[in-house]
């Protein structure tokens, strides 16, 4: 990336990142006012790790199956976007999400092939803009789905979309994660997605009115 050096190491199965201009942060946790993410997905000692910078997206991909396991040259994902997050399956099926221009877009590749398509999938389609809190998850058949926040202008809140390996297509339809309330904002989005494809999202919501803080939402998705 931009000036930045990477390290990886595992403590107790929680991977880190250290980047060089700014403090260690944990690799996954989106906080908001970074200059800067890194996301990573690992599986059978294999890795792909993508990040943000001024010049676009950029990844970078880990084979740990030999002794003397490498990481790739830069390979460019999008000359524009922030915030990716990155997944793989056991069979080296990876997608990235990520948000720019007002918009969420996705890209795929495989471990073998260590490209990115071209050129990135719409997935939000304009207004009401989703750029931001992007969130992805993938079960081991490549099934994902992706989750982001719509911005409606004086409220926010989480919608979805699927992925099927099968198809090799995403919906054209979005699916509400949080309500759809204009009284509430959402901000503070966790989502994951298991191996059997079922998945979980948490967030906060506040009242955009009175400005007071609800609650700690959760909703369930079953395969």
């Amino acid at each position: 990336g931009y000036n930045t050096s990477m390290s990886l190491y595992s403590c107790d199965n929680v991977i880190y990142a250290n980047k060089s201009y700014r403090n260690p942060i944990i690799i996954g946790v989106s906080e908001p006012y970074y200059y800067g993410k890194v996301d990573i997905s690992i599986r059978n000692n294999k890795a792909v790790v993508v990040w943000d910078n001024s010049s676009g997206l950029g990844s970078s991909f880990y084979d740990g199956s030999t002794y003397s396991g490498t990481w790739s040259g830069p390979v460019k994902v999008s000359n524009y976007g922030s915030s990716p997050s990155v997944a793989m399956n056991e069979n080296g099926d990876i997608i990235v999400v990520w948000g720019g221009n007002d918009n969420v877009y996705a890209s795929h590749a495989t471990f073998s092939g260590k490209l990115w398509g071209t050129p990135p999938i719409n997935l939000s389609g304009g207004a009401p803009y989703g750029s931001e809190g992007t969130k992805l998850g993938m079960d081991k058949d490549g099934n994902a789905i992706a989750v982001w926040q719509m911005n409606f202008g004086w409220y926010r809140t989480y919608i979805s979309k699927r992925y099927d390996s099968g198809t090799k297509k995403w919906d054209t339809a979005t699916d509400n994660v949080s309500e759809n309330n204009p009284n509430l904002s959402t901000k503070y989005l966790s989502f994951s997605m298991n191996e059997s494809g079922n998945a979980v999202a948490m967030w906060f919501s506040s009242n955009v009115i009175t400005g007071s803080p609800t609650n700690v939402h959760a909703n369930f998705r079953y395969k």
